[in-house]
């Protein structure tokens, strides 16, 4: 597995490939953001430092059938410039939702094909999830 797989299987742009596991029956691809990347927020600097580390969970396009789950290291990043503090934003995924673009683009073009209900029971999600992504595209 390489970063080259992860951005052009998946659109993960920026980022790069730790490591995959294998669990029950899901991949899950463990990746963090490449430090050129890395930014503040507010004033878009890139002089930062990073002070500590959360993992966010993100589903995406399933391989097969089996589930893909992006294991993302996201840091809070001090902003040398500025004195921000806050956590660096994701690129792959829209804020506080935990699941890709890239599932997002694959959730439309199969819901031109098949019901809602369909979809949610294909890719293992919930209903409501399936219709938030229908009217957030």
């Amino acid at each position: 597995m390489s970063t080259s797989l992860i951005y052009h299987g998946f659109g993960a742009i920026g980022y790069t490939y730790l490591k995959t596991e294998y669990r029950g029956g899901k991949l899950y691809f463990h990746i963090e953001k490449k430090p050129e990347y890395q930014y503040c927020s507010d004033c878009e600097s890139r002089d930062v430092s990073k002070k500590g580390c959360v993992k966010r969970e993100i589903k995406t396009v399933p391989i097969g059938g089996k589930a893909v789950i992006f294991i993302v290291n996201l840091y809070r990043l001090y902003c040398r410039e500025c004195g921000s503090l806050k956590q660096e934003p994701i690129l792959l995924a829209f804020p506080k939702k935990h699941w890709s673009k890239s599932l997002g683009r694959y959730v439309v073009e199969l819901l031109k094909h098949s019901t809602v209900e369909d979809v949610a029971q294909h890719l293992g999600m919930h209903w409501n999830t399936i219709k938030e992504i229908h009217v957030l595209a």
